[in-house]
């Protein structure tokens, strides 16, 4: 019996450790989406038509838009994107 117990909580164990991997993942996406779009808008403003760049920055509104990135964290897409838009801006 103290085997089964010692079993389960060694499971349990890799089940923490899994779902605390799985959120910092989640989070390194939507950071990487963050930095990545804040980081294309502020190209943009020296090269506003760059075709590259205004198709990467409509990949990545798509991608704030998605179901998947609901499904990431409980973030409203487009007021995310909205509050990286008033940071550039405000940069300069």
């Amino acid at each position: 019996m103290a085997r089964h117990i010692e079993k389960a909580e060694q499971v349990i164990d890799r089940n923490e450790i899994n779902e605390e991997g799985l959120n910092r993942l989640r989070a390194a996406i939507v950071h990487q989406a963050v930095d990545d779009y804040a980081s294309t808008l502020r190209k943009l403003k020296r090269k506003p038509k760059d075709k590259a760049l205004l198709q990467e920055k409509k990949e990545l509104e798509k991608f704030f838009r998605s179901e998947w990135f609901s499904a990431l964290c409980d973030c409203n897409g487009e007021r995310v994107m909205k509050a990286i838009q008033e940071k550039v801006c405000k940069a300069g």
